[in-house]
């Protein structure tokens, strides 16, 4: 078994050996970095934030202060967006509550604190809020106390500790302009929250893989069996990006692991089962590096307890599944058959009287098949975002499986196995040759995220380690290309996402920079950040930040301390 294995001394030489080659491309990196004329935020937009360290020294020992900032604003900070978003898992949900299971985790992780604990935030606010992105019955259009009342009246829902969840608001600017609200959330409260909506969260109508995949079969089937869709309307491709929920309820758990390791647990055992069997979906050997056009993509769903699990994955099991698998196979290339031969009756009906079919009937009837058999074997290769989601994914969840039922896991160990070579493989390929997507803004989240689990939460020593090993590498192609906390450099697919956000410093929508936000954890580069004009000097960030820094800003992984002095220090020049 081939080994990664990271030291000090290999660091600084991989750090010496990106800037020699970054020497050897030739374009001067010695002056401030031009942004472009680009205001920043307004200060109602944002959340006060540590000014730049002066040193490494500095920079390491605020960097839980950096953190807390965006699991502090993600945990009670918004609940109005909390509120208005529950009970639908996706992206844009899923931050709020790994920044509440991390906060229980760092401030109440006994009885004596989880009754004494409150999280406190105050948020800025427009008024009316945007009815597109906060739910219209929680707030009254005319006056903030009836909202402030409204609201406490829907948190109350959640549990008699969630009574007073806003404690107070102020009018900044005559009603329709500001509004500063006051949230003061108990750690029972957040508690509450989580069994709440951790309990009841379900993934429907999407499947693991890239969205949009072509899904022939199911137009065909479609059409096929009337009624058609509503409008006529066929279906030719399947809903997809299922990965990216669970490769967040994979962080979820585990959060809540680590609290339970501790012997006090955040969430109750019904809820901990149903993110372990509902959300996290993915077990098995490595999946397929592409998807057959008729197979509408990759629609692994295994939603079982761990031992029902194991049985399903017995040899008896498997036969079956594989005569279910050839049936259905062979029913969907029948049917493409028939779709594009118009005249199979005629040719059936031919053949069956045993009559000699003419040249031109002969073609006719072999052009449909020739075109099932070609439509049969396309493939569409898996991105490698996606790929990383869905194998990280399931090399955690078969963890848990072989951790929970060590009896009768043979065949499943000996997948994991197999798994594993292919992650250290992977992961061996990104160390000589980088991501094939390489600094992609849209899809960097995606694969760092995906690698950041396994450096994690990954008990396998060479798995843990050569995660981390790919995250050093990445940190350190990120403090050679920046400045300031900000960077130039190539990137590979997506590439018009640059041009969306060309300041660079606006997290959360189109064309954000996802290592820029993690950075901001490790090495605290605030230079560039507006300043909050009622405290002079002192930085802020957007309200969108918080959510692209808080995977950083929950897990145990920081850079060597080369890299971020690194990212830091540029009083030594070089080019790049």
């Amino acid at each position: 078994m081939r080994r990664l294995r990271m030291s000090r001394i290999s660091v600084c030489l991989l750090v010496g050996l990106i800037v020699a080659i970054s020497t050897l491309a030739g374009h001067a990196y010695a002056g401030d970095v031009d942004t472009g004329d680009h205001p920043p935020p307004p200060p109602e937009f944002l959340i006060p934030i540590a000014p730049p360290p002066l040193d490494l020294a500095a920079a390491l020992a605020q960097q839980d202060g950096r953190a807390m900032v965006a699991i502090e604003y993600l945990a009670c900070g918004d609940d109005l967006t909390f509120q208005g978003s529950a009970d639908i898992p996706g992206e844009d949900f899923s931050p709020f509550l790994i920044a509440k299971m991390q906060w229980l985790l760092l401030k109440a992780a006994d009885p004596a604190a989880l009754r004494s604990a409150v999280c406190i935030h105050t948020t800025n606010l427009q008024f009316p809020p945007d009815p597109n992105r906060y739910p219209v019955d929680l707030f009254p259009p005319d006056k903030l106390d009836q909202f402030q009342a409204k609201f406490n009246e829907s948190s109350a829902r959640t549990g008699p500790d969630c009574t007073q969840t806003i404690a107070g608001i102020k009018d900044l600017k005559p009603f329709g302009g500001w509004a500063s609200i006051t949230y003061q959330i108990s750690a029972l409260c957040l508690k509450a929250q989580l069994e709440r909506v951790v309990g009841q969260l379900e993934y429907k109508d999407a499947q693991v893989g890239t969205d949009g995949l072509p899904c022939l079969s199911k137009a065909i089937g479609s059409f096929l069996t009337p009624p058609i869709v509503p409008n006529n309307e066929f279906t030719f491709s399947v809903k997809g990006d299922l990965d990216v929920d669970v490769r967040d309820a994979t962080r979820l758990y585990f959060l809540n692991e680590r609290a339970r390791d501790k012997g006090f647990p955040i969430l109750s055992e019904e809820a901990r089962i149903h993110v372990r069997d509902k959300l996290l979906i993915l077990h098995g050997p490595p999946g397929d590096a592409a998807n057959g056009v008729l197979n509408c993509g990759n629609s692994e769903h295994s939603d079982e307890p761990p031992s029902e699990l194991l049985d399903d994955d017995s040899w008896l099991e498997s036969a079956i599944d594989d005569l279910g698998d050839a049936a259905f196979w062979l029913s969907k290339r029948l049917a493409l058959l028939l779709v594009l031969n118009a005249g199979a009756p005629a040719v059936l009906a031919l053949l069956g009287e045993g009559a000699a079919i003419p040249p031109l009937a002969a073609a006719l009837a072999i052009a449909p098949a020739v075109a099932t058999v070609a439509a049969g074997t396309a493939k569409i290769p898996e991105t490698e975002n996606h790929r990383l989601m869905i194998e990280t994914s399931r090399y955690l969840k078969n963890q848990i499986i072989l951790k929970e039922v060590p009896k009768n896991s043979e065949a499943l160990a000996a997948e994991q196995a197999e798994l594993k070579r292919w992650l250290l493989d992977f992961m061996g390929g990104v160390m000589r040759h980088d991501f094939a997507e390489y600094n992609s803004r849209p899809y960097q989240r995606y694969s760092l995220v995906a690698i950041l689990n396994l450096a994690d939460f990954a008990e396998d020593n060479d798995v843990r380690q050569g995660a981390r090993m790919v995250l050093e590498y990445t940190a350190a192609k990120f403090a050679v290309a920046s400045r300031e906390g900000i960077r130039v450099a190539p990137y590979r697919r997506r590439i018009e996402y640059m041009d969306k956000n060309p300041k660079m410093l606006e997290f959360g929508g189109e064309g954000t920079d996802y290592s820029i936000a993690m950075m901001l954890v490790f090495a605290g580069q605030t230079q560039r950040l507006p300043n909050m004009n009622s405290e002079p000097g002192k930085k802020g960030i957007g309200y969108g930040a918080p959510a692209m820094m808080i995977y950083a800003a929950t897990s145990t992984f920081a850079p060597d301390p080369a890299i971020v002095e690194l990212a830091i220090n540029k009083k030594t020049p070089y080019v790049q």
